[in-house]
C-alpha cells in the first residue's frame, strides 16, 4: 500500500497525472479537500475533521477538510494493510530551499516519516511571474520509477526525499543530480487594504525571490533543468544521513537516456 497525499487538494491540476503514474499500485488517497500550500505542519485539532469520498479517474480519493498532516494521519488510521511508502505531490510549483519550512508537500512527506513510513516530496517548477504550460507528465514519467525505488530501496530512517522536477518537456530535462538545500527565499512583503468601514486589511503581495545558485544546490540544479534530489530529515535541527541516493539517480539517469533515445 502507498499513501498519497497532497497541498494543492483535490482539484489540483496535477492530482490525475499522480493517480495515473501510480497505476498498478494499490493506494490510498487523502488529500485537502481545498488548497492548503503553505501549511506547514500544521495539524486540526480544534474540530472533527470531516471526510468525503470521490472518485478521480478511476481512483477512490478521500477528500479531507484538514490540512496535509491531517491527511497523512487519517490515511494512517485508516489504512488496512501495511504501508509502504509515501508520496506527497505532485506539487505545482517548487520546494527548494526555505520553501521546506512552509511547504504542505514536504510536510506531507515529513508526517509520513515521523510515522515510520518510506516518503518522498515531489514538485514541479513553475515560473509565478508569468504563464506558461505546466509540464506535468514530467514529473509523472519520474514518480512511476520512484513508486518502485521508494519500495526497493527507500530511505533510510527518520529520513526523506525531497524531489523537484523543472517544468520541461522530459526530453529536455538533462539528468538528475544529488543536491543539498540552497538558501533560496524570500523578500516578504504584506500589503495593507483599507476599508471604508476603518477595517484594515493585510495581504501578501507577490513574494520577490532570492535565488541562490550555488553549484549542487537545488535552485541551481532546476536552473540547469537537472532534476534535483535531496534528503531531509524528519527533525529540522538534525544532521542528514549519508546514505547513498545514487542508486535512486542511476535509475531516474537510465530511464532518461532511455527516454530520449526512443524520441
Amino acid at each position: 500500500m502507498i499513501i498519497l497525499t497532497n497541498d494543492d487538494g483535490i482539484h489540483s491540476p496535477a492530482l490525475k497525472t499522480t493517480l495515473n503514474a501510480l497505476s498498478g499500485k494499490k493506494i490510498l488517497a487523502v488529500v485537502p479537500s481545498v488548497d492548503v500550500s503553505g501549511c506547514s505542519m500544521c495539524i486540526t485539532i480544534d474540530r472533527p475533521i470531516n471526510v468525503e469520498r470521490k472518485t478521480i479517474s478511476n481512483h477512490e480519493v478521500f477528500a479531507c477538510d484538514g490540512k496535509t498532516a491531517d491527511c497523512v494521519l487519517l490515511a494512517k488510521t485508516i489504512t488496512k494493510g501495511s504501508v509502504s511508502g509515501l508520496i506527497s505531490g505532485i506539487n505545482t510549483g517548487p520546494n527548494l530551499g526555505i520553501d521546506v519550512l512552509y511547504s504542505g508537500t514536504i510536510a506531507g512527506a515529513r508526517k509520513g516519516t515521523l510515522l515510520g513510513i518510506p516518503s518522498v516530496a515531489i514538485s514541479v517548477e513553475k515560473n509565478y511571474k508569468k504563464k506558461e504550460k505546466m509540464h506535468f507528465e514530467s514529473a509523472g514519467l519520474i514518480l512511476n520509477l520512484i513508486k518502485d525505488l521508494i519500495v526497493t530501496n527507500p530511505p533510510p530512517k527518520r529520513h526523506f526525499i525531497n524531489v523537484n522536477v523543472p517544468n520541461q518537456p522530459i526530453k529536455k530535462i538533462r539528468g538528475a543530480v544529488i543536491t543539498s538545500l540552497g538558501r533560496r527565499g524570500y523578500v516578504d512583503r504584506m500589503k495593507k487594504i483599507d476599508h471604508q468601514d476603518g477595517r484594515m486589511s493585510f495581504i501578501c503581495e507577490d513574494e520577490e525571490i532570492s535565488e541562490d545558485l550555488t553549484p549542487q544546490t537545488d535552485s541551481w540544479a532546476i536552473s540547469q533543468k537537472f532534476i534535483s534530489l535531496t534528503l531531509l530529515k524528519d527533525m529540522i535541527n538534525d544532521s542528514v544521513s549519508n546514505w547513498d541516493l545514487s542508486p535512486w539517480i542511476q535509475a531516474i539517469n537510465a530511464f532518461l537516456e532511455e527516454k530520449n533515445e526512443k524520441i
